[in-house]
């Protein structure tokens, strides 16, 4: 049994037809050859003579920069933030998060000694049960999403920079 038709189809970006074999004004007009096995379904395709229609687009093979990166395929982050549990304010009694010793911080620790839970050895001046344990006496954490780097990778492209075209928030090809 055969089965004859004609369809047209769009395809974003390069599709090479190159080995495909090409047929005339009509599609009843061409001479398949007998099929190698005739008890397997075989299918062949063919690109009608004239048909082909490449347009210029500005996709890049049906990908396009992301436009929530803008193509670099990374998000600005911010490296570091305040300490959720000091807030900045008393990340170590004795050096304020400097790592320098201070008169008035020198204050704060005598009048602060007796309230010293939850402290443990500062991680800048290394004064012992003085800095918060939250961030270790800098007054800020390391950002999780970037590791202290400044930049993510895009959820959108994961880094690639491009997103295929037609893709939620890609704009469209021709």
């Amino acid at each position: 049994m055969e089965t004859r038709t004609e369809e047209e189809r769009f395809h974003q970006g390069f599709i090479d037809l190159s080995d495909r074999p090409v047929y005339g004004p009509g599609l009843r007009t061409y001479r398949i050859p007998p099929p190698e096995d005739p008890t397997t379904e075989t299918t062949l395709r063919r690109v009608r003579r004239g048909s082909v229609d490449d347009r210029a687009c500005d996709c890049g093979n049906g990908l396009v920069a992301c436009e929530r990166c803008k193509g670099g395929g990374e998000l600005p982050c911010a490296p570091a933030a305040a300490c959720g549990d000091c807030h900045g304010i008393a990340a170590c009694r004795w050096c304020d998060g400097t790592g320098r010793r201070s008169r008035r911080s020198r204050d704060r620790w005598t009048a602060g000694r007796t309230g010293r839970e939850g402290r443990v050895t500062c991680g800048q001046c290394a004064t012992r049960e003085a800095a918060c344990a939250g961030c270790g006496g800098r007054g800020r954490t390391t950002c999780a999403r970037c590791g202290g780097s400044g930049s993510r990778a895009c959820p959108d492209c994961d880094r690639a920079g491009t997103v295929p075209t037609g893709a939620a928030g890609a704009p469209r090809g021709p």
